[in-house]
């Protein structure tokens, strides 16, 4: 029998309960009547008395905390290959559920070997990047030499070798000036002999013909010196300065050259670190899906193993299904905390608050007696069957407050609760006050003997009696049941 067929066999079973102790009331209340002397189990008389208003209510046991038990891997490798058996009492740790490890332990496998051939990889280009950057190194020190080479070169032609080379031929140049002027001085003795009357032709022949080697020496000399001094000197100087700016320019193009060299070799480098961290992130997600096929008990419980659909059919799990992300496998009911899932009528809501103490009885074990409060109560109101024609009704829990070992989730449990105490009130029996859309009235007894209809103005009441403030006196009859029509009346 399911959860909802133990309610309505509930529900049923005190309705004939209900019927049962109103005809039993009637029969004590019962009073023979004194001019006839025989007992009249139709009427009941209105009397003083106590009595208490208990709420009461059927639900069903369930545990106070529990843990939804699902597998965390993604996608459809979660084959059950181990599954513990449904009911079976677990501690905290144990295993619950073994997955198949294949599928994570190869992955595992090849991520290793990938990440092995990353950092082979990683390690070589590292290495190449090292020599990249002594090569740039090199390079940038060979052209900072050059430049200083070249700056050196400069400042030796201009402060050194230059001058001295200048100075050197304007040496000659004085030389040769010196005998060509002394040539000249005895060429001019030799014409002013001549004058005189002392003529030497083959000397003045022989004079003039090296005056004029010296003066073509003396032509040279000037030329080399106005050369060298107008056009050598400044090129030398305008060429030593430019191979100063060219190699400036060498180190520049290797500055750029390299920087774009090392940039590419760097991004070499970090593209395999990249790959290799990845890999190594991969490992260790496997290798956590790994520990995740095999699922331990949160905490301490029994196993109720979780009915689904599985394949189109409605079922529990078994070794050999696929699990997915997060679908349920097992309920984990810790009962070391219970609780009654249970509802309370919409005309009993005002005689309940949370807090309050109640008393649970289970049928599994008719003769314990627990005590319990009323933990929440809904704010929401739902029909009482399909038809909604069995009144309103609003949630309510109750929290045991000694639970007991032997209580199992699911049992059937009866909920009673004192909301209230009449005491020494004037009343009547339920089932003898009747009510339309006027309000509440009984058939009370008319001197005559017959019965007529008296509106009453009630008060508390629960299953059995019904409070009376105005309408009627005790000591009054009132008819239990309603007069034949056009009877007694």
């Amino acid at each position: 029998m399911n959860i909802k067929g133990k309610h309505l066999f509930g529900y049923r079973a005190g309705s004939l309960l209900l019927i049962a102790v109103g005809l039993m009331i009637a029969v004590a209340f019962q009073l023979s009547d004194s001019s006839q002397g025989k007992a009249d189990i139709r009427r009941v008389q209105v009397v003083r008395r106590s009595f208490n208003i208990v709420v009461r209510s059927l639900g069903v046991l369930d545990a106070g905390q529990a843990h939804m038990v699902a597998s965390t891997l993604k996608g459809g490798k979660g084959k059950i290959i181990y599954l513990i058996d449904d009911g079976a009492w677990v501690k905290k740790g144990e295993v619950l559920v073994k997955l198949d490890p294949a599928p994570f332990e190869e992955e595992i496998q090849e991520l290793k070997g990938k990440s092995k051939r990353l950092a082979a990889a990683l390690e070589a280009k590292q290495q190449l990047f090292e020599w990249d950057k002594n090569r740039v190194v090199k390079e940038l020190s060979g052209a900072e030499f050059k430049i200083k080479k070249a700056e050196l070169e400069l400042l030796k032609y201009k402060n050194g070798e230059g001058p001295l080379q200048l100075i050197q031929y304007k040496g000659e140049l004085k030389k040769i000036s010196k005998k060509r002027n002394r040539y000249l001085r005895y060429l001019d003795d030799l014409h002013k002999l001549q004058r005189q009357g002392y003529d030497n032709q083959g000397e003045m022949a022989r004079a003039e013909q090296e005056l004029q080697e010296v003066e073509e020496n003396y032509a040279a000399a000037k030329r080399k010196v106005e050369s060298y001094q107008n056009h050598i000197y400044p090129s030398m100087l305008k060429k030593l300065e430019t191979d100063i700016e060219q190699s400036k320019v060498e180190l520049g193009q290797i500055k750029k050259g390299s920087v774009h060299r090392i940039a590419q070799s760097k991004s070499s480098v970090d593209e395999v670190q990249a790959l290799l961290e990845n890999c190594k992130r991969d490992l260790l997600e496997a290798r956590k899906k790994l520990v995740k096929t095999v699922i331990k008990a949160p905490s301490d419980g029994i196993v109720i193993l979780y009915e689904t659909y599985r394949n189109t059919r409605k079922r529990k799990p078994r070794i050999g299904d696929i699990v997915l992300q997060n679908q349920p496998i097992l309920y984990l009911p810790d009962i070391s905390t219970m609780i009654v899932k249970t509802r309370v009528r919409e005309i009993d809501l005002h005689k309940v608050k949370v807090g309050r103490s109640c008393e649970v009885a289970v049928d599994a074990y008719p003769d314990k007696k627990l005590k319990g409060k009323i933990a929440f109560i809904g704010a929401l109101a739902s029909a009482g069957n399909s038809n909604a024609r069995g009144g309103k009704y609003f949630q309510m829990t109750v929290a045991l407050i000694d639970p007991d070992s032997q209580l199992r989730p699911g049992m059937t449990a009866r909920v009673s609760m004192l909301a209230d105490r009449v005491v020494d009130a004037l009343c009547l029996p339920v089932y003898s006050v009747f009510e339309d859309r006027d309000g509440k009235y009984c058939y009370a007894c008319r001197a005559d003997g017959g019965y007529g209809k008296v509106r009453v103005r009630t008060g508390r009441e629960n299953e059995d009696f019904i409070e009376l403030l105005a309408g009627v006196r005790a000591g009054d009859w009132v008819r239990a049941v309603p007069p034949e029509t056009g009877k007694d009346l």
